[in-house]
């Protein structure tokens, strides 16, 4: 598959003179912010004045502001979007709350209600994580990672907290391998990098996720693109095939799929054997048509 200059089919344009009306784009943008699980759009308010949209109102953060501007620009028939959405965090009493003996629980009492009482039972938690795990799996939390993922390496490295929290055992652990997973994919690109490396539009970017011609992983309410099926400005060749028949998959899978070796292919990923093409690369793509996958992990 080539880059977004390639042109093929003629989705999304319509008979001459036509233009979706202001009500059925409202209608449209309305529902897809209702039916959004990563953002509440219960203060959020849409106007449609020929066909440019204002997005009005409060979210609870930047990310969600974001993904609402990000909604309305995929809906069809939208040429433009204000976004005057404000960030506020509201915050809750604390006077019916009793900080704990955690010594960080002074500087957390300006999160407010909830967020501080999630903050005080996170704290006992990790606290007790900490105290039963080695020196040497802090350490080396320490020198591997960053933020979330230096957490998470002690977490799933935690015997007694699988035991006693599987779920929350598994999603630290599922989590890491995630993180490590995009690392090794050379990272992610925004919908907004995209479109400008492709010369296109985020709402023609978005266009292109949904109809699976690329490989995005939701993060943090936001749509990112591994960057490892990216070369020269464009798709690597060959990726819309194996986008197809991963049609359905979790897109983690098939990013594991496309950076995990595989021995059947001498040793490189398949994403590998695309970009080196030839007789390599129709290996790999027939080996993921015919749902092979024994030998790559």
């Amino acid at each position: 598959m080539a880059g977004g200059r390639q042109g093929r089919g003629h989705s999304g344009r319509g008979p001459k003179n036509y233009k979706r009306s202001d009500d059925r784009i409202r209608e449209d943008l309305n529902e897809r912010l209702t039916d959004d699980p990563d953002i509440d759009a219960s203060e959020i308010e849409v106007k449609v004045t020929n066909c440019d949209v204002t997005l009005s109102g409060v979210v609870d953060t930047r990310g969600a502001k974001r993904h609402a501007e990000d909604l309305a620009e995929s809906v069809s028939g939208v040429r433009s979007v204000r976004n005057d959405l404000r960030v506020e965090r509201r915050a809750a009493s604390n006077a019916d709350l009793v900080p704990s003996e955690n010594p960080l629980d002074a500087s957390a009492m300006r999160l407010g209600g909830v967020r501080y009482a999630w903050f005080a039972r996170a704290a006992g938690v990790l606290t007790a994580i900490a105290e039963r795990a080695s020196e040497a799996t802090l350490a080396k939390a320490l020198a591997e990672h960053q933020g979330a993922a230096s957490l998470l390496t002690v977490v799933a490295a935690d015997d007694q907290f699988a035991a006693t929290e599987p779920r929350a055992w598994e999603a630290a652990e599922f989590a890491l391998h995630r993180d490590v997973l995009i690392k090794s994919a050379g990272g992610t690109l925004t919908s907004g990098e995209v479109a400008e490396m492709f010369g296109i539009s985020r709402q023609a970017v978005d266009k292109q996720r949904r109809q699976n011609k690329l490989l995005a992983i939701r993060l943090a309410g936001d749509w990112k693109y591994p960057a490892v099926q990216f070369a020269d400005g464009r798709t690597v060749g060959g990726l819309d095939a194996v986008l197809e028949a991963q049609r359905g998959v979790n897109p983690l899978v098939t990013l594991e799929l496309l950076v995990a070796k595989d021995s059947a292919l001498g040793g490189v990923s398949v994403i590998e054997a695309l970009k080196a093409g030839g007789e390599l690369a129709k290996t790999a793509i027939e080996l993921v048509i015919g749902g092979r996958s024994d030998d790559y992990l």
